[in-house]
């Protein structure tokens, strides 16, 4: 590592002192003339200036290193479907990739002399707006056009796929890589699908954050699942009346559902027209066995030889759902895989991340940028390119650099290291004899770390840090694993979840921020906390700033950065220097060492006197005495004598101290609880036939109450409705309508009989409806009944109840959260402490500052609200 870095510096030097060396023949001479070790680093810069200083600085937005420790073992092809196309697709990579070009040129000229498709200018207008393409014709075949010349760029570069998977369209792109079919003839099937597409009624496609299961109760029968991306995630699609119908069914339920950029309700019954004249086109197209493994649509699996060689298995890939999620979790269940997009935007590569079956040994990389990203073509491209080099695979490099020649660079620099066997001086020799007794006691010339050599941290870096917080919060992304300078989708943050992410930076920083000044401004947290340190106020969040920036008053300084390590005191030992023999001007005898000390401090002692004795004798030009008795105690452990101090000083303290190494995972209860995220994919089989079976057991005996529950959502809104909710059994989360009561029964709306063994809220201490309450009520309603005002009951009621408890007053109320409220006021002020304790898990009603869990962070305990719309300031007083 530390010769990478002396390498990367030596290189920045040179290329700032040579203004006009060629930056290709620079690339091409080290790649082709030095050996590629396992330390290794990439840097994609616009010029030679941009290269040089971030090879000097080792600026991590513009480089990346790893060790390569063992190559990843195979290289899947990803490659998407419709909704993902858009004009100027590649046009970067056209301009400057021959290959590309010459194959986006190949396809184009295909489709213009046999299709009678001149598309040149659809795919690359004369304007630079990338806009999408919504002609479905038109749409699918630049589409594939695309695709296929970013893989045959791949393999220009030398990297092969081993396996492949597409979605939807894009499976027409792998199998025709496989050699299932020609090109020509996959064109073909693109465009005659394309032509078919135009016949039928407009239809539309969306996508829904949800789960197969969860979407059921919203479909109707004129909708199709058309794909299943993720475990919690579909696209559906049909006539546009009904897609226009149930995203409003799901805007209501407050879930964002986007529609595609197609006009084509593909996979859906709406196609079933066009099945026949489809079918009998595929007849012509001659099949051969696919080369390479690839995995199906239709059911996830890898693909039999023959499988995809039947006109039959095309037509039903164009009606039935696309099962990319299983295909997706085939792939995954090997270790050691790159997973690599092959196509415009990073759809795919987006899921792949967010799979739960997803491990860490699982690369996941797109080959083009999506059309919002401020980068260009050819960079994105390069800096996947790097990436593939940083996790060992083997490029084509001669392919690359051709027609480059390679110059004079600074060569290896090596990491020298001296093996010289030197003798020890005399310093060295008393130092080890005594166990090092200088680190253990501060001489006089000690010097403290002072406050100003201290690192602080900028409002950037502090914001930084709060911008990871939010991420997490949403996300529940570590934030160990969020890097600085990866873009949001490298990330796996889809635009669903940024638009989340937006509201909620405009809601912590007072900075507006929108969609577009996303990608375009701050693409990366990096950039992120830049866009928001300038638009702040040059005094805003001081106050939070300086809290992280303060000196601990202990003794022992912790640096501002996050370090846990304490910065301790140095020492200067006055050194020793070779003295000339002069006489002795008096004569001190040896010391002996006294054996069978008891005690660190006398071992200490000796230590040090030892030590004087031998230093005055270097002094006078004579060698050490060796006549000193051994002691028959070990000589002492270097003491902390400060920290045993503070250790000693607060005994109580240290002994309370929580453990901070393993944080109690905080369990909500109460009137919120988040929504569990664990999906049917968690589940074996026996566990969902078994909970299938139970959800239609318990909703089939309480069907009045869930058709009263949903009647019901549309006016009246209660928390309670949703507690317990899961996605996995969400079709029988709804209250039970009890209609009477009797003793410790209850009925329900459906007449099932219930026992009551919580006895309501626990206040029911005589059961339901017991006879003697039920005649004092009728008699008082007899009377009347009085709101705000004094009743003669109430002071019989305070006294009972002082009575009962042993308190000295008592005051009446409705809740037990006013209770709370009440007991909170009047214990502040007869304390006059503003801080709450309160036990983690446990209940203490609805108020809103009593709603309040506990995470670790940065080291320490810190209080946040539980739900959504409770501002953080309100929990601050609570622990």
């Amino acid at each position: 590592q530390a010769a990478l870095d002396n390498a990367s510096a030596l290189l920045g030097d040179y290329l700032l002192a040579n203004p006009d060396i060629s930056m290709q023949a620079v690339a091409a001479t080290l790649q082709l003339g030095r050996k590629a070790y396992a330390y290794r680093r990439m840097v994609v810069a616009e010029d030679q200036q941009q290269a040089a200083a971030a090879l000097k600085q080792n600026n991590p937005q513009y480089i990346q290193s790893s060790q390569v420790k063992a190559p990843l073992e195979k290289v899947v092809f990803m490659f998407p479907g419709g909704g993902a196309q858009h004009s100027n697709m590649g046009l970067g990579l056209y301009r400057s990739e021959s290959v590309f070009r010459q194959n986006v040129d190949r396809c184009l000229q295909i489709l213009k002399e046999v299709h009678q498709l001149d598309l040149q200018k659809v795919l690359y207008p004369a304007h630079a707006e990338s806009e999408p393409i919504t002609n479905p014709l038109h749409g699918i075949t630049l589409l594939f056009t695309i695709e296929w010349a970013t893989a045959q760029l791949w393999i220009s570069k030398g990297i092969q796929p081993d396996q492949m998977i597409g979605h939807s369209l894009g499976e027409y792109v792998a199998a025709c890589m496989a050699g299932v079919f020609t090109l020509e003839e996959a064109l073909a099937m693109v465009a005659t699908r394309g032509k078919l597409f135009l016949q039928l009624k407009e239809g539309a496609m969306l996508s829904i954050p949800l789960s197969e299961k969860e979407v059921l109760p919203y479909m109707e029968e004129e909708l199709s699942f058309a794909a299943i991306n993720k475990p919690d995630y579909c696209v559906v699609s049909g006539p546009v009346d009904a897609i226009d119908r149930i995203k409003a069914k799901l805007t209501k339920d407050e879930i964002h559902a986007p529609r595609l950029h197609i006009k084509v309700a593909a996979h859906s019954t709406m196609v079933e027209d066009i099945l026949e004249d489809f079918g009998n086109f595929l007849k012509t197209i001659n099949y051969q066995a696919p080369r390479i493994d690839l995995v199906s649509n239709l059911d996830g699996q890898l693909v039999e030889e023959h499988t995809m060689q039947s006109p039959e298995y095309w037509k039903r890939h164009l009606r039935q759902t696309v099962r990319f999620a299983d295909g997706i979790e085939t792939l995954l269940s090997e270790e050691k895989k790159i997973f690599l997009e092959v196509g415009p935007g990073q759809t795919l590569s987006t899921f792949t991340r967010q799979h739960p079956q997803r491990k860490e040994q699982h690369i996941v990389l797109a080959s083009l940028r999506h059309p919002k990203e401020n980068i260009a073509d050819r960079s994105f491209f390069l800096k996947t390119m790097g990436q593939l080099w940083l996790q060992g695979l083997l490029l084509d490099w001669k392919q690359n650099f051709e027609h480059v020649q390679r110059i004079p660079l600074p060569t290896y620099p090596f990491e020298r290291k001296r093996y010289w066997i030197e003798p020890k001086r005399a310093r060295d020799v008393a130092q080890a004899a005594l166990g090092n007794p200088l680190a253990t006691v501060a001489p006089q010339n000690m010097t403290k770390i002072s406050k100003e050599n201290i690192p602080t941290m900028t409002r950037k870096d502090w914001l930084k840090k709060e911008v990871k917080e939010i991420f997490h919060q949403l996300s529940g992304l570590p934030v160990s694993q969020m890097n600085d300078f990866a873009t949001f989708l490298e990330l796996g943050f889809d635009s669903l979840f940024l638009t989340q992410s937006i509201t909620k930076i405009k809601k912590a920083f007072g900075v507006k921020l929108n969609f577009r000044q996303l990608f375009d401004e701050a693409p990366n947290i990096d950039a992120l906390a830049a866009f928001l340190d300038d638009k702040l106020p040059a005094d805003a969040f001081h106050a939070e700033l300086a809290k992280h920036n303060e000196v601990p008053h202990t003794g022992e300084h912790t640096a501002a950065t996050g370090t846990s390590e304490p910065l301790t005191y140095t020492t200067s030992p006055p050194p020793i220097t070779d003295a000339t023999p002069t006489a002795d001007p008096f004569s001190v005898p040896p010391i002996q060492a006294v054996g069978n000390l008891s005690g660190k401090v006398e071992q200490l002692i000796q230590h040090q006197l030892l030590l004087m004795q031998q230093q005055l004798q270097l002094l006078r030009g004579q060698q050490p005495s060796d006549n000193i008795a051994p002691s028959n105690t070990p000589p002492a452990e270097p003491t902390n004598f400060l920290a045993k101090a503070e250790s000693q000083k607060e005994p109580e303290k240290e002994a309370a101290a929580p453990n901070k190494e393993k944080p109690k995972e905080f369990s909500s209860f109460g009137p919120w609880v988040p929504i569990a995220k664990k999906s049917r994919a968690d589940l074996t089989e026996r566990e969902k036939k078994y909970l299938d079976d139970l959800i239609h057991r318990y909703t089939s005996r309480t069907k009045g109450s869930q058709q009263l529950s949903q009647r019901q959502r549309k006016h009246m809104a209660d928390p309670r409705s949703i507690v317990g909710f899961n996605r996995m059994w969400k079709d029988m989360i709804y209250q039970i309508a009890m209609t009477h009561s009797k003793g410790a029964k209850m009925w329900d709306v459906d007449g099932n009989e219930y026992i009551d063994f919580r006895s309501s809220f626990g206040v029911n201490l005589f059961g339901n409806a017991p006879d003697f309450i039920q005649e004092a009520i009728k008699a008082q309603v007899d009377k009347g009944f009085e709101l705000g005002v004094l009743t003669p009951l109430a002071e019989q009621v305070c006294d009972l109840i002082c009575e009962l408890t042993g308190v000295e007053r008592a005051s009446l109320v409705n809740t037990g959260s006013e209770a709370v409220s009440a007991a909170v006021r009047a214990a502040r002020t007869a304390t006059g402490k503003d801080k709450i304790i309160v036990f983690e898990g446990d209940y203490h009603g609805i108020a809103d500052e009593l709603l309040v869990k506990g995470i670790h962070r940065g080291g320490n305990d810190v209080s946040l609200p539980v739900a959504p719309g409770i501002p953080t300031s309100l929990v601050e007083q609570v622990i």
